[in-house]
């Protein structure tokens, strides 16, 4: 009686926001089987702006996400089925229908995900663990039109279950969500089962942070305190929390981490999805920590500030490996020991083992999939190329200035603007910030094939650099001038 009465205060509301928003507003319900957590049933109430129905076109495999969609039906108003063919594997088209036309349909999501490799890992697909049932809006849900506003989403849990999203709660009944638009409905994460969660405020800005498995949990309180203490770096580095394009604050991201044996990581949207294994050596969990560090700075250099083309990926990921590095020795996670082995064991090894060195060019190696194959030159290069920057700014200004503070300019201009950043921007701030042969550098070393040598730089900072046999070896001296110092500390991630 008590479920019956819950369903029909559901219906009431939902039918008081579908008249006040009649042409526009979708609505799907989710139903979640807890003796059988890869079967999930959805059911929706669409209002058609053409006759196509689909699932979600963003990511390389987007057209493997039908094939785990069972006992579809769709139905007009009067409850008579509609015939629809199934074509091009991505897209169902309906048969007699107009514009305008409210339709109903129904079907199952068997959340079989894992038995197929996925490119960027199942974190960035669906999953089942014996605590949870984790879906992207992307592998869940069909869609028609593109011009939706204000969709409602109703989950029905069983026994202990609770759900986590990134939209916005109605409060006047428990898992019932308000979605921005259909870009908002497929790049989100949804985690219902039995995992725990923490929301962490900064200003306008919430980081919703669920944990799931059983080590993990056991190490709650140190994943949690060094997430915050991070955020709060990163907060203070740039002078705010993450921005919009529109000039709004980005009210709320997503962070998941569950159990598995791979290390991994995918970012949709502004939510992040982990693997990570607590139980593994600590290497690998170095890097784990690495990818979700680097990805939250990507809320602010890759979100807040966005950049034209690929052209700039050596600015928006070499320098988020920067401040990642920083990051983490500031919050104690690694030590400079650590720091200085990350720079050499990942970043120098990849760089200058890059298959394109000497014959690509950074700016030139992040177009279509030459990303992937070319990860030394565009991460490893873009990191050397923004600490050759830090260090000759701070020498030239006696370490008044620094790449910090180009990233708070460039963060105060653009964050709230429809506007991106280019390559042209970047070398005017860098030069105007005293790193005056920049565009020599540039063209040598960016838009150029040649090999970055750090000494020429690190010495700023009293360090000693060797780059022979393959290798980067980096020592910090210990007869360091005061400014010497100040450098030093400044590239280790000490904000003045």
């Amino acid at each position: 009686m008590f479920a019956h009465k819950k369903q029909i205060i559901f219906l009431f509301i939902l039918a008081c926001f579908l008249k006040v928003n009649s042409q526009t507003t979708d609505s799907y319900q989710i139903f979640y089987n807890k003796d059988n957590p890869k079967l999930i049933k959805v059911e929706a109430e669409l209002v058609l702006e053409d006759s196509l129905l689909y699932m979600s076109q963003f990511g390389s495999q987007s057209h493997f996400f039908p094939n785990y969609v069972k006992e579809l039906e769709v139905k007009n108003a009067l409850g008579n089925t509609i015939k629809m063919e199934f074509r091009d594997s991505i897209k169902w088209i309906l048969s007699g229908v107009d514009r305008g036309q409210a339709i109903k349909l129904s079907y199952e999501l068997h959340v079989n995900h894992e038995e197929r490799a996925w490119p960027g890992g199942t974190d960035g697909v669906a999953y089942v663990r014996d605590y949870g049932v984790m879906n992207t809006g992307r592998s869940l849900f069909i869609m028609n039109g593109s011009e939706k506003k204000d969709l409602l989403v109703k989950v029905h849990l069983p026994g202990e279950f609770k759900i986590s999203t990134p939209w916005e709660s109605i409060p006047e009944e428990k898992n019932f969500f308000k979605v921005s638009d259909l870009v908002d409905l497929q790049e989100a994460f949804l985690f219902a089962g039995t995992f725990e969660e923490e929301i962490f405020e900064k200003g306008n800005f919430n980081l919703k942070f669920i944990l799931g498995g059983p080590s993990l949990l056991a190490e709650k309180d140190r994943i949690i305190n060094t997430t915050n203490n991070l955020l709060d770096y990163y907060v203070k580095m740039m002078g705010g929390e993450p921005k919009l394009a529109n000039g709004q604050d980005l009210k709320q991201s997503m962070v998941i981490i569950t159990e598995n044996d791979q290390v991994d990581g995918e970012v949709i949207g502004s939510h992040i999805s982990m693997f990570m294994d607590p139980d593994a050596p600590p290497q690998n969990q170095m890097i784990g920590w690495f990818i979700l560090s680097h990805e939250l700075f990507h809320l602010w250099n890759g979100k807040s500030l966005r950049y034209e083309g690929s052209g700039s990926d050596w600015f928006k990921e070499g320098v988020t490996n920067y401040y990642t590095l920083k990051g983490l020795n500031q919050v104690g996670f690694i030590d400079e020991s650590a720091y200085l082995e990350i720079m050499n064991n990942l970043f120098y090894q990849r760089y200058i083992n890059d298959p394109g060195l000497g014959e690509k060019t950074p700016v030139n190696s992040a177009d279509g999939f030459s990303k992937d194959q070319h990860w030394g030159l565009i991460y490893g290069g873009g990191l050397f190329a923004g600490i050759a920057a830090d260090m000759e700014i701070r020498n030239n200004s006696d370490n008044k200035k620094s790449l910090d503070d180009i990233m708070r300019d460039l963060y105060r201009e653009f964050a709230t603007k429809e506007a991106y950043i280019d390559n042209s921007i970047l070398k005017s701030r860098i030069t105007e910030y005293r790193f005056e042969d920049f565009n020599q550098f540039f063209s040598s070393y960016l838009d150029g094939t040649d090999t970055i040598f750090l000494q020429p730089y690190l010495k700023f900072a009293g360090a000693e650099v060797i780059q022979e046999n393959g290798q980067l070896k980096i020592q910090s001296l210990e007869n360091k001038t005061n400014l010497e110092h100040e450098i030093w500390q400044g590239m280790m991630g000490k904000i003045d």
